[in-house]
């Protein structure tokens, strides 16, 4: 989630990009060029701090860099695809303003916040796996291709 976080204000341009998609192309660019173009800053950043993070870390630890260094990278690039996911989300479908009449209360408010993390809670998971990603890395896996699949509906229904 800390990576999540950080990503936010290097991925100005990718909101922007995002805002932009569904209009008239102003900069005589793709929709898809124009993310890209925006997604690369962020993208490169992440990949030179995770390096360095984890070079440090595992001499400071006398352990082996290899595995350390796939899955920082991995959930790096899992965390810019929830940034771009989030970005062309869209306002909130009026679908979920629906109450959810249970006996222990309305869980429309639940609903809703899940709606509103959705991003950082995929991340969170996604790091929870990265863990476990090289004994077990279907975890990894499913949450990248449910991330992955999310964040291309979004792109594909934006606008």
């Amino acid at each position: 989630m800390i990576l999540f976080a950080g990503l936010g204000p290097l991925t100005d341009g990718i909101r922007h990009a995002a805002s932009v998609a569904a209009d008239f192309p102003l900069y005589g660019v793709s929709d898809e060029q124009l993310l890209a173009s925006h997604a690369l800053f962020p993208l490169s950043v992440t990949v030179i701090v995770l390096l360095a993070v984890v070079v440090v870390c595992s001499v400071a630890a006398g352990i082996a860099a290899a595995a350390p260094i796939v899955s920082s990278l991995t959930l790096g690039l899992l965390a810019l695809i929830a940034r771009v996911s989030n970005a062309v989300k869209g306002p909130l479908p009026p679908a979920l303003l629906t109450p959810i009449p249970t006996p222990m209360g309305d869980l429309g408010a639940a609903v809703r916040l899940t709606w509103a993390l959705d991003g950082m809670l995929l991340v969170a998971l996604a790091g929870a796996s990265a863990t476990l990603a090289f004994e077990s890395p279907i975890l990894l896996v499913s949450v990248a291709v449910a991330l992955v699949g999310v964040a291309i509906k979004r792109w594909r229904h934006r606008g």
